[in-house]
C-alpha cells in the first residue's frame, strides 16, 4: 500500500487547485455528453435518414465546430479562456433544449451547425486555461488529467444515454444541456475569471499585422500546418468509431442501444485507469514518435470489424486497439502543440488544432457514410487502416525534419 500511495502521489500529485477545478468542470460537462454518440441513430429513427444522409447532417456539426474552435481560441487570448468557457457552456445548454424541438431534418441540420459552434468553442479555452493554471513543466501532466476528467465523464454519458434512449430520445438533449449549465456555474463560482488572459503588454490584434504578430500566427508556422493536416486525417479515422460504427453495430450486428452504449464506455474507462500512469512512464520520451505509434494503432483498430463471425469479440478487440492508440496519440499531440505555441498565442494555436479535429468531424461521417453505403463496411475499415498508416508515416517524418517556426 505504501508503494501504491507513492505511485499515486508521483502520478497525480503536484498540480494546483485551479487545475483540478477546471478538470472537474470538464468532467461535469462531458458526463452529460449524450446527443453526439447517438445522433446518427436519432436521425434514423426520427427523420428516416440513411447512414449517408445522417452523415451529411452530422457533418454540419463539424462545420460549426471549425467556426467555434477558431473563434473560441481567439476569444480565449483576448477576454480570457475561463470567460469563454462559461459563455459557451451557457449558450450550449439553452441550444440543446431548443434543438430537441426541431420539426424537420433541414432545421435540425442548421441547429446542429450552431450547436457545433457553441459546443466546440469551449475546447481550446478549456485546454488553454488548464495549461495556464500550472507551471510549464507540469503542463503535460495537467493536460493528461484534463483528458482523464473528460473520459471519466464520457464513461458516464453514453452508458446513461443508451438507457434513456430506450425511453425517449428527447431526454438526451435536456440532460446534456443541464450538465453544460452545471459546468458553467461551477466555473463561475470557483475559478478566477482572469486565469490565462493576455496581459496589456502582450501583443493584441490591430489593423496592421506587426512582425511580432506574424511570428505568433499559427498559420505562418509550417511545422504546425503539417501537424494540422496529419491530425485531420487521423481524427477523421478515429471518429468513425463514434459515428458510422454505431449504425454498423445496430444494423450489421444487431446490437441494442444499451449494448452500443456499453461498448462506448470501455474506451473512456480504460483511459481513466491507464492513461495517467502511461503518460507518467513516458514523460521523458520524444513525443512525436509515440504519437505516430498511436496513429498507426487507431487505423489498425478497424480491420478487426471485418471478422463479423467473431461478433462482440471482434468489436472488443477493435475497441482495445483503438483505445491504446488514442492514449498515445491524443494527450501527447495536445502537449506537443501546447509546448510549440507561444504563450501569447496559445489560444490561437489550440483553436486551430481543434479546428482540425472539427474537419475530421466533417470528413468522418460524410466520407465514412458514403464509403459504407456505396462500397460496403469492409472497404471503409481497410481505408481507415491505410489512413492510420499514412498518418503514422507523416508524423515520423516530421519528427526527423527541421522546419522554420514562421514564414
Amino acid at each position: 500500500m505504501q508503494r501504491f500511495r507513492i505511485f499515486l502521489r508521483r502520478t497525480y500529485g503536484g498540480l494546483p487547485k485551479q487545475t483540478w477545478l477546471l478538470c472537474l468542470a470538464a468532467f461535469v460537462n462531458r458526463a452529460g455528453s449524450m446527443v453526439l454518440p447517438f445522433m446518427s441513430i436519432y436521425l434514423g429513427k426520427s427523420f428516416g435518414c440513411t447512414i449517408a444522409e445522417a452523415g451529411s447532417v452530422i457533418a454540419m456539426y463539424g462545420i460549426g465546430s471549425i467556426i467555434g474552435s477558431i473563434a473560441g481560441g481567439k476569444l480565449a487570448d483576448r477576454i480570457g479562456p475561463v470567460r469563454v468557457q462559461i459563455l459557451t457552456l451557457a449558450l450550449t445548454a439553452v441550444w440543446m433544449a431548443l434543438l430537441s424541438f426541431a420539426p424537420s431534418v433541414m432545421l435540425f441540420a442548421v441547429g446542429v451547425l450552431v450547436l457545433g459552434a457553441f459546443n466546440d468553442a469551449f475546447r481550446p479555452a478549456n485546454v488553454a486555461s488548464v495549461a495556464a493554471s500550472c507551471a510549464p513543466y507540469r503542463q503535460a501532466k495537467a493536460l493528461t488529467l484534463n483528458r482523464l476528467a473528460l473520459n471519466a465523464g464520457w464513461a458516464t454519458g453514453p452508458a446513461m444515454a443508451g438507457v434513456l434512449a430506450d425511453f425517449d430520445f428527447h431526454l438526451l438533449f435536456f440532460v446534456d444541456g443541464f450538465t453544460c449549465a452545471l459546468a458553467a456555474l461551477l466555473l463561475f463560482l470557483t475559478v478566477k475569471a482572469d486565469l490565462g488572459k493576455r496581459t496589456q503588454n502582450q501583443p493584441a490584434g490591430s489593423a496592421v499585422e506587426s512582425p511580432v504578430q506574424k511570428a505568433l500566427s499559427p498559420w505562418r508556422n509550417p511545422r504546425f500546418i503539417l501537424v494540422l493536416l496529419v491530425s485531420t486525417l487521423c481524427f477523421a479515422t478515429f471518429l468513425q468509431s463514434f459515428q458510422t460504427l454505431s449504425r454498423h453495430l445496430e444494423h450489421a450486428l444487431g446490437f441494442s442501444n444499451k449494448l452500443i452504449g456499453a461498448f462506448l464506455v470501455i474506451n473512456p474507462i480504460a483511459i481513466v485507469l491507464l492513461e495517467m500512469p502511461i503518460m507518467h512512464a513516458l514523460r521523458h520520451r520524444p513525443q512525436l514518435p509515440l504519437v505516430a505509434v498511436g496513429a498507426l494503432l487507431v487505423g489498425l483498430a478497424y480491420p478487426w470489424l471485418i471478422c463479423q463471425s467473431l461478433g462482440a469479440f471482434a468489436v472488443l478487440c477493435s475497441t482495445v486497439t483503438l483505445t491504446i492508440g488514442e492514449m498515445l496519440y491524443m494527450p501527447l499531440l495536445s502537449a506537443y502543440i501546447t509546448a510549440m505555441a507561444p504563450k501569447e498565442a496559445r489560444g490561437n494555436y489550440l483553436g486551430a488544432y481543434f479546428a482540425s479535429y472539427s474537419m475530421g468531424f466533417i470528413v468522418a461521417p460524410s466520407v465514412g457514410g458514403y464509403v459504407y453505403d456505396t462500397f460496403g463496411p469492409d472497404a471503409l475499415w481497410l481505408g481507415c487502416a491505410a489512413a492510420g498508416a499514412l498518418s503514422a508515416a507523416s508524423l515520423l517524418w516530421l519528427s526527423k525534419t527541421t522546419l522554420p517556426r514562421s514564414i
